[in-house]
Formats: structure tokens, C-alpha cells, sequence
């Protein structure tokens, strides 16, 4: 196990693809975890939390944030384990669907209870991704950055430009935020 002092957690789907990618760009340097509500998030090339098991049997949250929240909150101890021995925790998140506003909100909150420090970077949808997402974002910001030490929220929009596609633009967010954001 890597036994660097800071643990990057990549929450929810968009959240597993922001670390990947920071990963691939750090190298061997990055102690890591994926945590979603959604079993197909995790693969072998990564730890993997399934966030909620025993409550949503690894079918995601369904866009429901307070389904993530309670499925964070019931999968703590593994979270705890992971982040056993570190002094920081960097969280990447995207904002708007479920898992990652409840979970990275209860995860941040468990973190700070315990006295480490957390550094959160969380995306916010696309404006094509329609008003309901924006709004459920825009909930979640206050509270996120109640619990962390730091947030940082980042338009995906404003990060990207123009894309032709959901997956292009999807792609070259990650590759924007996995390059710009470096642990070491």
C-alpha cells in the first residue's frame, strides 16, 4: 500500500474519473480510493468503497442525495480505514446528481469530526445538463464547504468551452482537472 500522508478520494462516478485521471498523471505518488453508490465503479485498477451496499445493493443512488448521504453515512468504517494514517484527504466530486453532494457532504463532515483536514474540488453540471441539476449543485455548495477545510467549486462550463459532444466534453474535463490539480 502507498503510504503517502494524502489520500485522494474520487466520489461518485464523475468523482472516480477526476481521480483516475489525476492518478494517471501523478503516478505511483497518489494513495487512492474510488467510493460510489454504484458497483460498476470499481474496477481493479483502483481501491473501491461501494458506498451504501447493505441499502442500495450497489444500484447507485439514483440521483437522490439524501440516499447518498445515508449510503456515505452507513459505509464510514471502511472510509476510516483507508484513510488510516493520513494527514490530509483531497476529495474530487462532481455536483448535481446524488452521490456526489450527499456523499461527499457526510464523508467531509466524518473527516473534520475527526480531525483531518479535507480539501474538496468539486465540478458543477453543464448548463445542457437542465435547471434541476444546476439547482441541486448550487444546494449542495453551502453545506460541502460547511464541512471541509477547503472547496473549490468549478463550472464545468467555464472549464471546458465548447464541446461537440457529452462524451468530448466530459473527457477533456477530466483531463483539464486531472492535469491542473497535482498532489505532489
Amino acid at each position: 500500500m502507498n503510504a503517502s500522508p494524502i489520500l485522494l478520494i474520487g466520489i461518485g462516478g464523475a468523482g472516480a474519473s477526476i481521480a483516475r485521471g489525476i492518478s494517471r498523471a501523478s503516478g505511483d505518488g497518489v494513495r487512492y480510493i474510488l467510493a460510489d453508490t454504484d458497483a460498476t465503479t470499481g474496477s481493479t485498477d483502483a481501491p473501491f468503497v461501494l458506498l451504501g451496499g447493505d441499502r442500495l445493493s450497489g444500484h447507485g443512488a439514483g440521483g437522490d442525495v439524501a440516499q447518498a448521504k445515508l449510503a456515505a453515512e452507513d459505509s464510514l468504517q471502511a472510509i476510516d480505514d483507508a484513510a488510516d494514517g493520513v494527514r490530509l484527504v483531497v476529495i474530487v466530486t462532481s455536483l448535481g446528481g446524488g452521490t456526489g453532494g450527499g456523499a461527499t457532504h457526510a464523508i467531509a463532515r466524518h473527516l473534520r469530526e475527526r480531525g483531518v483536514p479535507t480539501i474538496v474540488f468539486a465540478t458543477l453540471p453543464f448548463a445542457f445538463e437542465g435547471e434541476e441539476r444546476q439547482r441541486n449543485a448550487i444546494g449542495m455548495k453551502a453545506t460541502i464547504a460547511e464541512e471541509a477545510n477547503a472547496a473549490i467549486f468549478i463550472p464545468l462550463d467555464k472549464l471546458i468551452g465548447d464541446a461537440d459532444a457529452i462524451e468530448e466534453a466530459l473527457r477533456r474535463a477530466v483531463d483539464t482537472l486531472a492535469s491542473d490539480i497535482t498532489l505532489f
